[in-house]
């Protein structure tokens, strides 16, 4: 049973591709599942998951485990430095992510995973990129922003993207040498990007 991690440029549509994938094949989209138990190991009520969603636009959920950590901030009273808060939610990731990828038939996006699931079994590794423009008409198309206000937050979380991978991992994130598959998304489908990703998870899931 394969375990799918989507890795990808903000705006790619990642998170829109992935719940696709997961709905086509059956597996299990692990994004709120994750947060869940992020939260409850930090204490913090489920409220800031609604949080999380609204601060991300409703677009490709946080990406940071600093942005994450401003906001776990925030509702926390400003207890605790965003330094601190970043180290403890990277840490949930670390032995979150890789356990609830050991049941298998389960898509990741974003958060590390590709690194963080990289001792499982049947892992297949995905790649979204696009170029800045596409991605600001997607967000514009399909998340309700002004232009200015996608080009400005694909700006921060970029480089929020670029600051959590160096945390976690010596290598270059977009090394399309890491990945399975890299798709631009200005050149390709969501319907022919799900039919590939789905048929590579069926050949890594054994008979």
């Amino acid at each position: 049973m394969a375990v799918i991690c989507i890795s990808r440029q903000f705006g790619a549509g990642g998170r829109t591709l992935g719940m696709r994938v997961a709905k086509k094949i059956g597996y299990r989209f692990a994004d709120h599942e994750l947060m869940e138990k992020v939260s409850r190991e930090l204490g913090i009520s489920d409220e800031w998951i609604n949080v999380t969603e609204r601060e991300g636009h409703g677009q490709d959920s946080l990406v940071s485990s600093r942005a994450i950590a401003k906001i776990l901030g925030r509702l926390r009273g400003g207890a605790e430095s965003a330094d601190d808060l970043d180290a403890k939610v990277r840490n949930s990731f670390s032995h979150f992510i890789p356990e609830i990828a050991a049941g298998g038939r389960v898509v990741f996006v974003g958060r590390g995973s590709q690194f963080y699931c990289q001792d499982c079994e049947n892992i297949l590794r995905i790649f979204l990129v696009a170029p800045v423009s596409w991605r600001e008409d997607f967000l514009v198309q399909n998340h309700n922003l002004t232009h200015s206000e996608a080009r400005r937050t694909i700006k921060d979380w970029d480089k929020n993207r670029s600051a959590f991978l160096k945390k976690i991992t010596d290598r270059n994130p977009d090394d399309p040498s890491l990945y399975d598959l890299c798709l631009n998304t200005s050149h390709i489908s969501m319907d022919r990007a799900e039919s590939l990703i789905c048929e590579l998870a069926q050949m890594r899931t054994p008979e």
